[in-house]
């Protein structure tokens, strides 16, 4: 496939174990070409998110990696919260330096992440999809700055929210970790005129990775990116077991890349939003519009509500393995 035949993706992300997935599975996807990787405080701190970006880049060892930027380490207003208990304390799993290559930190460029996705998108104008994996910080910190650059962006894609199903923050699971860590840039985002697209929980958890699968499919290989799938989600998949007595984890930002790729894997509706930014039990909860008499108000989203799980995990398997 040609470069002028590949979607444009800048992809945001806060890795965490399946940020780590979605970034290999999105680099050996060759209807895809990452632009930029860039980073922001979320599964783990900003310094975190920086380094784990190059570990992933160095096992991939590419000949021309993509640029990585180094973007907000807190959210627009709500208070600070990660995710270190459920993918380690170092976000992949706590395996150490020493199990990485060598990380070429020149591929982390000065330009802060809204400042150089802006650039980007206004370089490539109705070309680049925005492909956000954590809280939507950076975007909507890019849209404050820079709206008429980010106004060319082709689409936002988030993985992001709860619609239908529970979220997945305690005490009563009303909000989905990325929206509850900065709700407030989500409602910013989804109040701008660039196409927005919601990946959210409702079709995320219908993409389950097995820990038995996985141990088959990817413990018969002996690459290396194969052997850090398997040792980098053991906590991860612990956490589930503990927590949800699900052996295994959820691809919940490989299935925006899945979706990135081939569209047609998920049926999507128009829907309006609206997201809880208080301070409260409910912080981050994504509430579609149901009022039962009054005009239907006016879609802010797309939303992803039925998923071709099959295809999906298919494809999961064949692009992180590089096949």
């Amino acid at each position: 496939m040609t470069s002028s035949n590949r979607k444009k993706v800048i992809m945001d992300m806060d890795p965490g174990v399946d940020d780590a997935l979605a970034i290999i599975m999105a680099i050996h996807s060759p209807e895809l070409e990452v632009l930029a990787i860039t980073t922001v405080a979320g599964n783990v701190g900003i310094d975190h998110c920086v380094k784990n970006t190059l570990r992933v880049l160095a096992l991939l060892d590419l000949e021309n990696p993509p640029i990585v930027a180094r973007g907000a380490e807190k959210a627009l207003k709500a208070k600070p919260h990660d995710a270190a208990s459920v993918h380690g304390e170092d976000g992949l799993g706590a395996l150490g330096d020493a199990y990485y290559p060598e990380l070429n930190w020149d591929l982390v460029t000065d330009e802060p992440a809204a400042d150089l996705m802006a650039r980007l998108v206004a370089e490539h104008p109705g070309e680049v999809t925005v492909m956000a994996d954590g809280p939507i910080t950076n975007v909507a910190e890019a849209i404050r700055r820079h709206p008429k650059e980010m106004a060319k962006a082709k689409a936002i894609q988030a993985m992001t929210g709860a619609i239908h199903v529970p979220g997945n923050i305690p005490p009563v699971g009303a909000a989905e970790f990325d929206a509850y860590c900065d709700p407030d840039a989500l409602a910013e985002v989804l109040d701008f005129t660039v196409p927005v697209f919601m990946v959210p929980l409702d079709v995320t958890h219908a993409v389950p990775l097995q820990r038995d699968i996985a141990q088959y499919e990817f413990g018969r290989r002996t690459d290396r990116i194969s052997k850090f799938v398997l040792d980098s989600s053991v906590h991860y998949m612990d956490f589930y077991r503990d927590d949800q007595g699900h052996d295994g984890c959820y691809l919940h930002d490989p299935l925006n890349v899945a979706i990135a790729a081939f569209p047609t894997i998920a049926r999507t509706e128009a829907m309006r939003i609206h997201v809880d930014t208080s301070d409260s039990l409910t912080r981050g909860l994504t509430l579609p519009y149901h009022h039962p008499r009054l005009k239907k108000a006016e879609p802010n989203c797309h939303v992803a509500l039925k998923v071709d799980t099959e295809r999906t995990m298919r494809l999961f398997w064949e692009r992180v393995r590089g096949d």
